[in-house]
């Protein structure tokens, strides 16, 4: 690192022209950055929380998780449902097939 740097000192101009083909590059690629003030983001996976305060664990897998499990088994493009259940919440997450999702948007 030390010859390049070294170099680059001894070398002001070259050092400059570099520079200057630097700036000039980065103002002719500007154009081309694609940028999105709101960007198109495929979301495949949709979080449910419920909050069940005062239950354990074993009642809201009961009451809330299978229930809610139940009702989704049935729904079209669903490729998994996983759910959570620990002390006063229970977590569950369904995985949506893709073309279901461009289907939506």
């Amino acid at each position: 690192m030390k010859p390049i740097t070294r170099w680059f000192v001894q070398n002001k101009v070259a050092a400059n022209m570099m520079m200057i083909f630097i700036i000039i590059a980065g103002f002719v690629t500007i154009p081309y950055i694609k940028m999105e003030v709101f960007p198109a983001i495929e979301v495949d996976i949709i979080n449910v929380s419920i909050v069940y305060p005062g239950a354990s664990p074993s009642d809201i897998e009961e009451s809330i998780c299978v229930r809610v499990e139940e009702r989704l088994q049935g729904l079209e493009g669903i490729k998994k449902i996983t759910s959570t259940a620990s002390e006063n919440l229970a977590v569950i997450s369904v995985e949506i097939l893709p073309e279901q999702v461009a289907e939506e948007c």
